[in-house]
């Protein structure tokens, strides 16, 4: 039987909010603060290569259409050995106002009033997940999406061999491995998680983003936010959902077991890409 403590992880947040079709959201938006300036002001870009953190943040290695002496792949990780970048054009498709001015973003089950949200749950266990973006989104998508994907699959193992070997020695776990072909980014947002154990009942969250319980304290929540940042040259760095790759690579015996389902094969060692490319046609 489940658990208040056992639902209190991570990944209550982006389980829930997987079912929404924007791809994998982020519970830490915000770009690491000692990234090259450029990745700090533009946020996560179309071809970054990083990794999905145990804390809900995708930190960044570097990018496959940048040079290796270019700033932003300038960090402390560098490239690997023998790094060349993908020389083709990603042809990136905009969309300025993709989610609208104090939109919403939740998982089914939650009702909007005039006067605020609404939780309303019939379960002994309830969970819950909330994005507010007070000033909206921006939505940025590849439109050759397969591109990146067979550089990820010829490239996979020899990423998770240098960022794991001894130079490095950074431990990511296989399938963490993230290659982004597309994202939405804001000025600002809320977001909100929780798991309870209770009775039913109906929780409201107030339009200033903040949980009122209509019958009892709501325990197990968890919220964080970003205001705007009122400064002439701020854009939107704060990543709310990632579209792209997640890379596995396994061995031999283990993928002739399930060779109809994945195809690629380099070096002994085979490629398991899952994608996230939501928004693409």
């Amino acid at each position: 039987m489940a658990t208040l403590a056992s639902l209190q992880v991570p990944s209550i947040y982006p389980s829930l909010m997987l079912r929404r079709g924007h791809g994998y959201p982020l519970w830490l938006p915000e770009p690491i603060s000692n990234l090259p300036p450029d990745c700090v002001r533009h946020g996560t870009q179309i071809g970054d290569l990083g990794y999905l953190a145990d804390n809900g943040g995708f930190n960044y290695l570097f990018n496959v259409f940048k040079d290796a002496e270019d700033p932003v792949n300038l960090n402390w990780h560098s490239v690997p050995p023998g790094f060349v970048p993908l020389k083709v054009d990603p042809g990136i498709r905009e969309e300025l106002e993709f989610h609208d001015k104090n939109s919403v973003v939740t998982m089914s089950g939650v009702e909007q009033r005039s006067a605020g949200i609404f939780f309303k749950s019939t379960s002994s266990i309830t969970r819950g997940a909330v994005l507010t973006l007070p000033d909206g989104a921006e939505r940025y998508d590849c439109e050759h999406p397969g591109i990146l994907g067979e550089y990820a699959a010829a490239n996979a193992h020899s990423w998770y061999k240098y960022y794991n070997g001894e130079d490095q020695g950074m431990g990511i776990r296989n399938g963490t491995l993230y290659l982004v072909t597309g994202c939405d980014k804001a000025r600002s947002w809320n977001a909100k998680r929780y798991a309870q154990s209770s009775s039913a009942s109906t929780f409201a969250l107030a339009r200033v983003f903040r949980y009122r319980n209509e019958k009892q304290i709501v325990s197990g929540a968890d919220e964080r936010s970003h205001e705007r940042e009122m400064t002439p040259d701020a854009r939107p760095n704060q990543t709310i959902f990632l579209r792209g790759y997640s890379i596995s690579v396994r061995t031999k015996s283990w993928m002739l077991r399930n060779r109809d389902v994945f195809p690629y094969q380099y070096s002994g060692l085979w490629t398991v890409l899952w994608c996230h490319c939501c928004g693409h046609s």
